[in-house]
């Protein structure tokens, strides 16, 4: 893959995120998870990226490399994306659930990506206000997820099926009102997507070695 094509992905992209974002087309979930994929691949260049087709090259040297959303050649590591978007509109019923406190929020379903070992690496990606780029990035290696996710309730259209999901605010008090929609996981606390430096720290870390070790 050349480096120029990446980019001009990533460009195009973003900019159909942002389109649907300011005209409320509500399409821009499903482009965003390929903008952040793309977005990921980018900043790690250097660790030889593979996306798409692409990591069926490596299934010699990986087991299942389709599996996660980035493959790092050089260092064999796998990485899951996942792209969310400020909840903080009215007429957002995740923003009005969660007491009118903005915040953002990654679904995982019933967890098999995590549960049957499918990378090695999760980034989150915090989308800015109204835009695709990230405000925030948070990286959870496997085991931390495995150890903190617990299936909860979340709400969605009054629906009481349990599924694994993660959410974080910039606002202190997130938590204190969304107390009555779901309980807070221990992925939530102990791994504090709260300590915005800290996750800085892994993600500078990730760019320059490939991995967290």
């Amino acid at each position: 893959m050349k480096k120029q094509n990446l980019k001009r992905m990533e460009e195009l992209l973003r900019e159909a995120v942002e389109i649907s974002l300011s005209n409320n087309w509500n399409i821009h979930s499903a482009v965003g998870g390929k903008y952040g994929e793309v977005f990921v691949a980018n900043v790690l260049w250097k660790h030889d990226p593979l996306i798409g087709n692409e990591r069926k090259h490596l299934r010699k040297e990986i087991r299942n490399p389709t599996s996660a959303d980035v493959i790092l050649s050089k260092t064999k590591k796998k990485v899951e994306v996942k792209w969310g978007i400020l909840h903080h509109r009215v007429d957002d019923y995740y923003f009005n659930s969660r007491g009118k406190t903005p915040y953002w929020g990654w679904g995982f379903s019933q967890g098999t990506q995590f549960l049957k070992d499918k990378f090695d690496y999760c980034v989150l990606l915090a989308a800015e206000k109204d835009k695709a780029v990230p405000k925030h990035i948070f990286i959870l290696t496997l085991q931390e997820m495995k150890d903190g996710m617990t299936p909860r309730i979340s709400g969605e259209g009054g629906r009481k099926k349990k599924s694994y999901f993660i959410e974080t605010s910039d606002e202190n008090d997130f938590f204190a009102k969304r107390e009555k929609v779901a309980a807070i996981s221990r992925i939530e606390l102990e791994n504090n997507l709260l300590d915005r430096h800290g996750h800085i720290k892994r993600w500078n870390k990730l760019r320059e070695r490939g991995q967290l070790k």
